[in-house]
């Protein structure tokens, strides 16, 4: 009898075990802030719409009247009415507002108004007008801008009363037949600090007059001299007598009026009259004629043959070193 083996099954392996997992709130690793604006949007009340409004329009309104300055100093009153004509078509607006940020910045644009308009200027325009004629000046055309004018004014009305600024002399001829003399410096000495006390003379004897008026208090740290010339004369008046112009006879003249004794030390002189440096030391010309009235102290610029003075030159003291002739070499007396 064979024996039977029972074989029994044995579970040798124990049952596995389901792993468990503690859940864990995950939070994100940048904490998400909610974002806010830098500022706190504030709800303007009417009144202060309203100031906004009007802040916001004297703004557009200032820099407008810079631009128009800036566009008008630019150019003499000769070029004008091209100028006024492309700053309309730019514009956009030729109505009254454009016509008198124009007419503040050089009354001189009444000339070149519209037909229609122009009798609502008139009034202020001769005021102006008047009011330079009453001051000696004849040649309102010479002024690029109202508040040279006006400045020019005040100076003579306080001719006799030093206010610390360097003293600069401008006496220019009334005769003028092509309108050089709307071409000039006046601007550029008022923006650089100068006095300018600006006057007009028909004959020697009243640019002798009118120098020595405004230097009673004051030495002229700058003259400048400006006539139709030749090298020999510059003219003031229409006239054509001697006593209409400055000439090579008039050092006698001067010498009696003493009037070197009236320039600062280290002053200037410039004469804006063609040709009154021509022929250079060689020759007996106007500005070697006033070099001998007014000595080795000064400098004098004037050019050597028919030319316009296109600028001066400045030093980092704004005193004028310099000048450059549109078509002339500059003759230097140093």
């Amino acid at each position: 009898m064979t024996d039977t083996v029972h074989f029994t099954k044995v579970n040798d392996k124990k049952p596995l075990r389901t792993p468990v997992f503690k859940k864990v709130n995950e939070e994100p690793r940048f904490k998400k802030v909610e974002d806010k604006p830098h500022f706190a949007k504030v709800k303007n009340t009417p009144s202060q719409q309203i100031s906004t409004a009007v802040n916001s329009a004297e703004i557009i309104k200032a820099s407008r009247k810079r631009m128009i300055e800036h566009n008008l100093s630019q150019v003499t009153n000769n070029c004008l009415g091209l100028v006024l004509k492309m700053m309309g078509q730019q514009d956009g607006n030729r109505g009254l507002e454009f016509w008198d940020d124009c007419f503040e910045t050089n009354f001189n644009v009444y000339e070149h108004m519209p037909e229609t308009i122009k009798d609502l200027y008139t009034a202020k325009y001769n005021k102006i007008k008047d009011d330079l004629e009453k001051h000696g000046i004849k040649c309102p055309e010479r002024f690029v801008l109202t508040r040279a004018a006006k400045e020019v004014m005040s100076n003579l009305d306080n001719i006799g009363r030093p206010d610390g600024r360097p003293l600069a002399v401008l006496i220019y001829g009334r005769a003028d037949h092509n309108g050089s003399f709307k071409n000039n410096r006046i601007l550029d000495l008022l923006d650089k600090g100068y006095k300018v006390v600006y006057l007009e003379a028909e004959t020697d004897s009243e640019l002798i007059d009118h120098f020595l008026s405004a230097t009673k208090k004051q030495k002229a740290d700058l003259l400048v001299v400006a006539g139709h010339g030749t090298e020999g004369s510059i003219d003031l008046g229409a006239g054509r007598s001697e006593e209409n112009r400055l000439d090579l006879s008039d050092r006698q003249q001067l010498n009696q009026a003493r009037v070197a004794e009236r320039m600062a030390r280290g002053g200037t002189l410039v004469l804006e009259s063609c040709s009154t440096g021509q022929g250079g030391t060689d020759n007996y010309n106007m500005a070697n004629m006033l070099r001998q009235v007014f000595g080795a102290e000064i400098d004098i610029f004037s050019p050597d043959s028919p030319a316009a003075a296109e600028s001066y030159q400045f030093d980092d003291s704004g005193k004028v070193n310099g000048v450059i002739y549109d078509k002339a070499t500059t003759y230097a007396i140093r």
